[in-house]
Protein backbone atom coordinates (compact mmCIF):
# COMPACT_ATOMS: atom_id res chain seq x y z
CA UNK A 1 0.00 0.00 0.00
CA UNK A 2 2.99 2.51 -0.30
CA UNK A 3 1.83 3.16 -4.10
CA UNK A 4 -1.60 4.16 -5.23
CA UNK A 5 -1.74 0.82 -7.49
CA UNK A 6 -2.01 -0.93 -4.34
CA UNK A 7 -5.16 1.09 -3.41
CA UNK A 8 -6.35 0.35 -6.83
CA UNK A 9 -6.02 -3.44 -6.19
CA UNK A 10 -6.82 -2.97 -2.61
CA UNK A 11 -10.42 -1.57 -3.50
CA UNK A 12 -10.82 -4.27 -6.66
CA UNK A 13 -10.17 -6.50 -3.62
CA UNK A 14 -12.96 -5.46 -1.64
CA UNK A 15 -15.12 -5.82 -4.79
CA UNK A 16 -14.00 -9.15 -5.52
CA UNK A 17 -14.45 -10.57 -1.89
CA UNK A 18 -17.86 -9.27 -1.76
CA UNK A 19 -18.88 -10.81 -4.91
CA UNK A 20 -17.31 -14.53 -4.19
CA UNK A 21 -19.27 -14.26 -0.67
CA UNK A 22 -22.06 -13.54 -2.34
CA UNK A 23 -22.12 -16.83 -4.74
CA UNK A 24 -19.56 -19.58 -3.50
CA UNK A 25 -19.43 -18.78 0.19
CA UNK A 26 -22.81 -19.64 1.84
CA UNK A 27 -22.29 -19.29 4.85
CA UNK A 28 -25.02 -17.43 6.91
CA UNK A 29 -23.84 -13.12 7.94
CA UNK A 30 -20.63 -14.39 5.29
CA UNK A 31 -20.76 -11.63 2.68
CA UNK A 32 -20.64 -9.16 5.78
CA UNK A 33 -18.01 -10.73 7.85
CA UNK A 34 -15.63 -11.15 4.64
CA UNK A 35 -16.10 -7.64 3.96
CA UNK A 36 -15.26 -6.35 7.28
CA UNK A 37 -12.48 -8.59 8.19
CA UNK A 38 -10.84 -8.23 4.82
CA UNK A 39 -11.55 -3.68 4.31
CA UNK A 40 -10.16 -3.50 7.81
CA UNK A 41 -6.97 -5.17 7.45
CA UNK A 42 -6.50 -4.58 3.67
CA UNK A 43 -7.64 -0.72 4.34
CA UNK A 44 -5.42 -0.23 7.77
CA UNK A 45 -2.23 1.12 5.53
CA UNK A 46 -4.45 3.30 3.79
CA UNK A 47 -6.05 5.27 6.85
CA UNK A 48 -2.57 5.68 8.36
CA UNK A 49 -1.27 7.46 4.97
CA UNK A 50 -4.39 9.87 5.70
CA UNK A 51 -3.60 10.00 9.53
CA UNK A 52 0.05 10.87 8.91
CA UNK A 53 -0.89 13.69 6.02
CA UNK A 54 -2.98 15.09 8.92
CA UNK A 55 -0.47 14.92 12.05
CA UNK A 56 2.81 15.96 9.93
CA UNK A 57 0.94 18.62 7.31
CA UNK A 58 -2.18 19.16 9.01
CA UNK A 59 -4.08 18.31 6.16
CA UNK A 60 -5.33 14.55 5.46
CA UNK A 61 -5.25 14.86 1.74
CA UNK A 62 -1.75 16.73 1.66
CA UNK A 63 -0.64 14.26 -0.84
CA UNK A 64 -3.56 15.14 -3.47
CA UNK A 65 -2.72 18.95 -3.65
CA UNK A 66 0.81 19.61 -2.29
CA UNK A 67 3.49 21.67 -4.59
CA UNK A 68 4.69 18.11 -4.33
CA UNK A 69 1.82 15.74 -5.71
CA UNK A 70 1.20 14.41 -9.10
CA UNK A 71 -1.41 17.05 -9.70
CA UNK A 72 0.79 20.00 -9.31
CA UNK A 73 4.03 18.33 -10.88
CA UNK A 74 2.19 16.89 -14.19
CA UNK A 75 0.01 20.45 -14.01
CA UNK A 76 3.12 22.25 -14.63
CA UNK A 77 3.71 19.12 -17.50
CA UNK A 78 0.60 19.81 -19.37
CA UNK A 79 0.80 23.59 -19.53
CA UNK A 80 3.94 23.28 -21.69
CA UNK A 81 2.02 20.66 -24.22
CA UNK A 82 4.02 17.43 -22.41
CA UNK A 83 1.12 15.91 -21.06
CA UNK A 84 -0.56 14.56 -24.29
CA UNK A 85 -2.34 11.16 -22.43
CA UNK A 86 -4.45 13.80 -20.80
CA UNK A 87 -8.05 13.36 -22.01
CA UNK A 88 -6.84 11.50 -24.47
CA UNK A 89 -8.29 7.36 -23.77
CA UNK A 90 -6.27 6.32 -27.67
CA UNK A 91 -3.06 8.24 -26.23
CA UNK A 92 -3.43 6.44 -23.05
CA UNK A 93 -3.45 3.25 -23.69
CA UNK A 94 -1.04 3.48 -26.27
CA UNK A 95 1.50 4.86 -23.86
CA UNK A 96 0.93 2.35 -21.06
CA UNK A 97 0.90 -0.06 -23.81
CA UNK A 98 4.21 0.68 -25.59
CA UNK A 99 5.72 0.77 -21.83
CA UNK A 100 4.17 -3.16 -20.90
CA UNK A 101 5.63 -4.28 -24.21
CA UNK A 102 9.48 -2.70 -23.17
CA UNK A 103 8.90 -3.95 -19.66
CA UNK A 104 7.88 -7.18 -19.98
CA UNK A 105 8.93 -7.84 -23.83
CA UNK A 106 6.04 -8.47 -26.63
CA UNK A 107 6.20 -11.93 -26.18
CA UNK A 108 5.81 -12.42 -22.92
CA UNK A 109 2.42 -9.54 -22.85
CA UNK A 110 0.66 -11.74 -25.86
CA UNK A 111 1.66 -14.99 -24.35
CA UNK A 112 -0.28 -13.57 -21.28
CA UNK A 113 -3.19 -11.94 -23.36
CA UNK A 114 -4.20 -15.13 -25.40
CA UNK A 115 -3.75 -16.90 -22.01
CA UNK A 116 -6.05 -14.71 -20.24
CA UNK A 117 -8.32 -14.93 -23.39
CA UNK A 118 -8.21 -19.04 -23.55
CA UNK A 119 -8.93 -19.37 -19.66
CA UNK A 120 -11.86 -17.30 -20.05
CA UNK A 121 -12.85 -19.56 -23.06
CA UNK A 122 -12.02 -22.84 -21.37
CA UNK A 123 -14.45 -24.82 -19.41
CA UNK A 124 -13.37 -25.81 -16.21
CA UNK A 125 -14.56 -26.83 -12.74
CA UNK A 126 -12.30 -23.19 -11.41
CA UNK A 127 -13.06 -20.68 -14.47
CA UNK A 128 -14.99 -18.68 -12.13
CA UNK A 129 -12.56 -17.77 -9.45
CA UNK A 130 -9.86 -17.79 -12.05
CA UNK A 131 -12.02 -15.03 -13.57
CA UNK A 132 -11.85 -13.44 -10.34
CA UNK A 133 -8.19 -13.69 -9.85
CA UNK A 134 -7.71 -12.42 -13.15
CA UNK A 135 -9.63 -9.17 -12.58
CA UNK A 136 -7.88 -8.54 -9.57
CA UNK A 137 -4.65 -8.24 -11.28
CA UNK A 138 -5.73 -6.87 -13.93
CA UNK A 139 -6.96 -3.69 -12.14
CA UNK A 140 -3.41 -2.00 -11.36
CA UNK A 141 -3.08 -2.58 -15.05
CA UNK A 142 -6.40 -0.18 -15.97
CA UNK A 143 -5.68 1.88 -12.60
CA UNK A 144 -2.60 3.28 -14.48
CA UNK A 145 -4.25 3.76 -18.02
CA UNK A 146 -7.14 5.30 -16.24
CA UNK A 147 -4.84 7.77 -14.62
CA UNK A 148 -3.06 8.91 -17.26
CA UNK A 149 -6.40 9.79 -18.76
CA UNK A 150 -6.67 11.73 -15.97
CA UNK A 151 -3.63 13.26 -16.35
CA UNK A 152 -2.27 11.87 -12.63
CA UNK A 153 0.46 10.51 -13.75
CA UNK A 154 3.09 10.54 -16.74
CA UNK A 155 4.87 7.94 -18.47
CA UNK A 156 6.94 8.46 -21.32
CA UNK A 157 8.23 5.99 -23.59
CA UNK A 158 10.85 6.00 -26.64
CA UNK A 159 8.39 5.21 -29.34
CA UNK A 160 5.98 8.37 -28.30
CA UNK A 161 6.14 11.96 -28.61
CA UNK A 162 7.54 13.29 -26.46
CA UNK A 163 9.69 10.47 -26.19
CA UNK A 164 12.79 9.79 -23.53
CA UNK A 165 12.09 7.70 -20.57
CA UNK A 166 10.38 8.79 -17.95
CA UNK A 167 8.58 6.14 -15.07
CA UNK A 168 8.83 3.02 -17.54
CA UNK A 169 9.15 1.12 -14.05
CA UNK A 170 5.44 1.54 -13.84
CA UNK A 171 4.81 -1.03 -16.52
CA UNK A 172 5.75 -4.21 -14.36
CA UNK A 173 1.90 -3.62 -13.15
CA UNK A 174 1.39 -6.33 -15.39
CA UNK A 175 3.69 -8.48 -14.73
CA UNK A 176 1.58 -10.73 -11.98
CA UNK A 177 -1.17 -10.95 -14.27
CA UNK A 178 0.50 -12.33 -17.26
CA UNK A 179 2.49 -14.70 -14.85
CA UNK A 180 -0.53 -16.06 -13.30
CA UNK A 181 -2.37 -16.46 -16.67
CA UNK A 182 0.22 -18.37 -18.10
CA UNK A 183 0.77 -20.32 -15.04
CA UNK A 184 -2.42 -21.30 -14.66
CA UNK A 185 -3.29 -22.43 -18.41
CA UNK A 186 -0.04 -24.32 -18.41
CA UNK A 187 -1.40 -26.13 -15.81
CA UNK A 188 -5.09 -26.57 -17.38
CA UNK A 189 -3.63 -27.72 -20.97
CA UNK A 190 -0.33 -28.91 -20.05
CA UNK A 191 0.65 -29.16 -23.87
CA UNK A 192 1.03 -25.36 -24.03
CA UNK A 193 3.89 -25.54 -20.64
CA UNK A 194 6.54 -25.92 -23.08
CA UNK A 195 5.74 -23.66 -25.89
CA UNK A 196 4.82 -20.95 -22.90
CA UNK A 197 8.30 -21.92 -20.89
CA UNK A 198 10.07 -21.67 -24.37
CA UNK A 199 8.60 -17.72 -24.67
CA UNK A 200 9.96 -16.67 -21.50
CA UNK A 201 13.17 -18.04 -20.92
CA UNK A 202 14.06 -16.32 -24.97
CA UNK A 203 12.64 -13.46 -24.08
CA UNK A 204 14.89 -13.39 -20.77
CA UNK A 205 17.88 -14.21 -22.56
CA UNK A 206 17.23 -11.42 -25.32
CA UNK A 207 16.43 -8.60 -22.76
CA UNK A 208 19.76 -10.20 -21.23
CA UNK A 209 21.54 -8.93 -24.17
CA UNK A 210 20.68 -5.67 -24.00
CA UNK A 211 19.91 -3.21 -21.06
CA UNK A 212 16.62 -3.42 -19.60
CA UNK A 213 14.34 -0.24 -20.07
CA UNK A 214 14.16 0.03 -16.51
CA UNK A 215 17.65 0.39 -15.59
CA UNK A 216 18.43 2.39 -18.55
CA UNK A 217 16.13 5.10 -17.01
CA UNK A 218 17.17 4.56 -13.98
CA UNK A 219 20.98 5.14 -15.34
CA UNK A 220 20.05 7.83 -18.00
CA UNK A 221 16.62 8.76 -18.12
CA UNK A 222 14.64 11.20 -16.40
CA UNK A 223 14.12 9.17 -13.73
CA UNK A 224 17.45 8.55 -13.28
CA UNK A 225 18.80 9.98 -9.79
CA UNK A 226 22.46 10.74 -11.11
CA UNK A 227 20.58 13.41 -13.39
CA UNK A 228 22.81 16.91 -13.00
CA UNK A 229 25.08 14.85 -11.18
CA UNK A 230 24.37 15.69 -7.53
CA UNK A 231 27.61 13.61 -6.57
CA UNK A 232 29.76 17.13 -7.38
CA UNK A 233 27.90 19.24 -4.89
CA UNK A 234 27.15 16.12 -2.33
CA UNK A 235 30.90 15.83 -1.79
CA UNK A 236 31.34 19.28 -1.79
CA UNK A 237 29.26 19.46 1.36
CA UNK A 238 30.72 16.04 2.83
CA UNK A 239 34.34 17.09 2.51
CA UNK A 240 33.30 21.06 4.58
CA UNK A 241 30.77 19.87 6.81
CA UNK A 242 31.43 20.87 10.07
CA UNK A 243 28.23 20.20 11.83
CA UNK A 244 24.54 21.93 11.58
CA UNK A 245 21.32 21.26 10.40
CA UNK A 246 21.26 21.72 6.50
CA UNK A 247 18.07 23.25 4.65
CA UNK A 248 16.66 21.06 1.33
CA UNK A 249 13.94 20.31 -0.21
CA UNK A 250 14.05 17.13 -0.91
CA UNK A 251 11.46 16.48 -3.79
CA UNK A 252 14.02 17.74 -6.00
CA UNK A 253 17.15 17.34 -3.43
CA UNK A 254 16.85 13.39 -2.48
CA UNK A 255 19.23 12.19 -4.92
CA UNK A 256 21.76 14.98 -3.09
CA UNK A 257 20.55 14.64 0.24
CA UNK A 258 21.51 10.20 -0.21
CA UNK A 259 24.90 11.02 -1.90
CA UNK A 260 26.39 13.68 0.77
CA UNK A 261 26.16 10.40 3.24
CA UNK A 262 25.66 12.73 6.31
CA UNK A 263 22.92 11.71 9.00
CA UNK A 264 19.38 12.41 7.63
CA UNK A 265 18.24 14.29 11.11
CA UNK A 266 20.50 17.00 10.08
CA UNK A 267 18.47 17.68 6.79
CA UNK A 268 15.29 20.23 7.51
CA UNK A 269 12.82 19.27 4.59
CA UNK A 270 8.99 19.77 4.14
CA UNK A 271 8.04 17.00 6.45
CA UNK A 272 9.88 18.55 9.21
CA UNK A 273 6.81 20.47 10.55
CA UNK A 274 7.29 23.39 11.87
CA UNK A 275 11.12 23.70 11.15
CA UNK A 276 10.84 23.99 7.09
CA UNK A 277 8.86 26.72 7.65
CA UNK A 278 10.75 28.61 10.10
CA UNK A 279 14.29 27.91 8.19
CA UNK A 280 12.50 29.40 5.10
CA UNK A 281 11.68 32.10 6.57
CA UNK A 282 14.69 33.07 8.26
CA UNK A 283 17.31 30.72 7.05
CA UNK A 284 20.62 32.57 8.70
CA UNK A 285 18.69 32.13 11.59
CA UNK A 286 17.86 28.10 12.10
CA UNK A 287 20.20 25.94 9.53
CA UNK A 288 24.29 26.28 8.55
CA UNK A 289 23.61 24.76 5.26
CA UNK A 290 21.00 25.57 2.64
CA UNK A 291 20.96 23.40 -0.58
CA UNK A 292 18.69 25.02 -3.70
CA UNK A 293 17.90 23.67 -6.67
CA UNK A 294 16.68 25.56 -10.16
CA UNK A 295 12.64 26.22 -9.33
CA UNK A 296 12.28 24.44 -6.04
CA UNK A 297 11.07 25.90 -2.75
CA UNK A 298 14.79 26.97 -1.17
CA UNK A 299 15.75 28.30 -4.23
Amino acid sequence: LSRYEGWALFIAGVGVVLLWSFVADFRKKSPEANFVVFGVLGGYGIVLWFLYNLIIFHDPLYFLHSAYSAQVINGAQAKFGLLGTKGSLKLSALTYGWDMVNVVSAAVLVSGVLSIVALLAIRHPARRRTCFILGLLAAPVVFEVLTLYAGQITIRVPELAPHGMWNVRYGLMVLPLCAVAIGVLAGRLRWTAAPLAGVIVVSTVMAGLGTPITLADGRTGTSSAAAGHPEIAAQYLHNHYKGGEILADDSSASPFMFAANLDLKEFVSPGAHPFWEYALASPARHVAWAVALPGDAVS
